[in-house]
């Protein structure tokens, strides 16, 4: 389900050492379906980084924010995975979206349905910390 304020998502994070990639998706392990707890959604994301490294994909941090940086959720930035598991990963998760970057656009993929959104190019949706 691609929720209406996930259109506005803003990112903050230090790109690779490489750059920003024009190609990755973010993920999320944090408040799956529901707020909870600081410790649940740290436990969570140690699950989803030792996942990622178990499946050798690349990943980074990266934090996804609502647009006037109040409510943030730490991320990864992952290269290399299929969107398909991708969005296998954000369903694992509890998660209602994943996001894809394509050629540098930014698009907000449901875990639940074949739906998919551009909302602009990621450089314009990167702040500052």
């Amino acid at each position: 389900m691609i929720l209406p304020e996930y259109r506005e998502t803003v990112f903050i994070g230090t790109p690779p050492v490489a750059g920003w990639p024009l190609d990755f998706h973010i993920i999320t392990a944090w408040n799956p379906k529901r707020i909870v707890s600081e410790s649940q959604n740290r436990e969570a994301d140690g699950r989803l980084r030792a996942q990622l490294t178990q499946e050798q994909f690349e990943h980074f941090p990266i934090t996804g924010c609502s647009a006037d940086l109040t409510h943030r959720e730490a991320s990864r930035g992952i290269i290399g995975v299929p969107s398909e598991r991708a969005v296998q990963i954000g369903r694992e998760y509890g998660q209602n979206a994943v996001i894809e970057i394509v050629g540098g656009e930014t698009f907000i993929m449901s875990c639940e349905t074949p739906e998919r959104q551009s909302i602009g190019q990621f450089q314009a949706r990167v702040k500052g910390a």
